[in-house]
C-alpha cells in the first residue's frame, strides 16, 4: 500500500465523523506526515578524524578550560586578599629586625609626646622648684625670685618715708620755720631754706614746697625762689655743679644733672622719685617783665652726706 492511498482512506474516514473527531485527525496526519518524512530523509554523513587529531583537539580544550578555571580561582584569591588588606593590615614579617624595632620606637613615642604636652600645660600653670639643680644655682634663683617680689611691692606699694628718714627728722617742720640753708659754690651764694612756697615763705628766702620731702631724704625734694631775688643768677650754674644743703639732719651735696625750661603750668617737676634729688626752680625768662610763662628748672642727684 503506498503512502497516496494511504492518505486518501485517512481522509474518508475523517469526513464521515464530527468535528471533534475530525480536528483529531488532522493531528493524526501531520504526526504521520512528519514520521513518514523523517524516516525518507537521508541519513547525515559523519567524517571521522583521526584518532591523534582529536585526541589533541580534546586535550587541548580541556588544558584551556583548566588555565580559564585556575585563572579565575587566581582573580577571587586576589580579590578577597584585597578585602582583607583593606580591613587590616598585617605586620609585615618580612621586614628587619631594625625597621621593626624603628616602628615600635614611633608607636611607644606617640602616648610619651601625649604625655609631654600634658606636662608642659601644668608646667605653665604652676612652676615646680628645681630640686636636681645644684644648691649654688638654687640659692641664685631664689635670690632673684625674692628680688624680684621686692621690686614688684616697691612699685605696687605707694612711696613712705624710710626709717632713716623719720631719723633724719624726728620733729617735721611747721610752715614759716627756717629749715636750712643752700650753698651754691659755682656763683658763692649761701640762702636761707624756708618750709612752705607761698609769698611768706619766698619774702624770705627759699621756699621749700610742704607736699614734697625734705632734703636728704630718699624722695623729690623741691625748693622754689623769686627770679628777681634770691635765685637772680641761678642761670650761671652749669652741670655737674654742686648744690650743698645743710639741716639739722646734716650736710647734703647734690650735683646738677639736668637743667631745662618748661611751661608754668607743668606739674612733672614735682613728681616722686626713686632715689634722692632736688628739684630748684623759679619763673623763666629772668628779665621777663610781669607773670612769667615759664619755669626754669635744676635737677640734682645726691651724691653725699654728712
Amino acid at each position: 500500500m503506498n503512502k497516496n492511498s494511504f492518505l486518501k482512506r485517512i481522509l474518508k474516514t475523517v469526513h464521515k465523523l464530527s468535528p471533534g473527531f475530525l480536528i483529531l485527525g488532522i493531528c493524526l496526519i501531520a504526526w504521520a506526515s512528519y514520521q513518514i518524512y523523517t524516516q525518507s530523509a537521508p541519513a547525515p554523513v559523519s567524517v571521522e578524524q583521526p584518532a591523534e587529531e582529536s585526541g589533541l583537539t580534546a586535550d587541548t580544550s580541556v588544558s584551556a578550560e583548566g588555565e580559564k578555571r585556575e585563572e579565575t580561582q587566581t582573580e577571587d584569591t586576589a580579590t578577597n586578599e584585597e578585602n582583607q588588606t583593606d580591613t587590616q593590615i598585617p605586620p609585615d614579617t618580612t621586614a628587619p629586625p631594625e625597621a621593626k624595632k624603628e616602628k615600635e620606637t614611633q608607636t611607644a613615642a606617640s602616648p610619651t609626646e601625649d604625655t609631654a604636652k600634658n606636662e608642659e600645660n601644668q608646667t605653665d600653670a604652676q612652676i615646680p622648684p628645681d630640686t636636681t639643680a645644684p644648691p649654688n644655682v638654687q640659692k641664685e634663683k631664689e635670690a632673684v625670685k625674692v628680688a624680684q617680689a621686692q621690686t614688684e611691692t616697691k612699685t605696687e606699694t605707694p612711696k613712705q618715708n624710710s626709717i632713716s628718714d623719720e631719723t633724719l627728722y624726728p620733729v617735721r617742720p611747721k610752715v614759716g620755720e627756717n629749715i636750712g640753708n643752700l650753698t651754691m659754690p659755682a656763683i658763692d651764694q649761701t640762702l636761707p631754706i624756708i618750709h612752705g612756697t607761698d609769698e611768706d615763705e619766698l619774702s624770705k628766702g627759699i621756699g621749700h614746697f610742704a607736699g614734697s620731702v625734705l632734703p636728704g631724704e630718699n624722695d623729690n625734694s623741691v625748693l622754689s625762689g623769686h627770679r628777681d631775688t634770691v635765685f637772680k643768677e641761678l642761670d650761671q650754674l652749669e652741670i655737674n655743679d654742686e648744690l650743698i644743703v645743710e639741716t639739722s639732719a646734716g650736710t647734703f651735696t647734690y650735683e646738677i644733672r639736668e637743667i631745662k625750661i618748661v611751661p608754668r603750668d607743668d606739674k612733672t617737676i614735682i613728681t616722686p622719685s626713686a632715689s634722692p634729688v632736688l628739684t630748684v626752680t623759679t619763673c623763666y625768662p629772668f628779665n621777663f617783665i610781669g607773670s612769667a610763662p615759664d619755669r626754669y628748672i635744676l635737677i640734682a642727684d645726691l651724691v653725699s652726706s654728712e
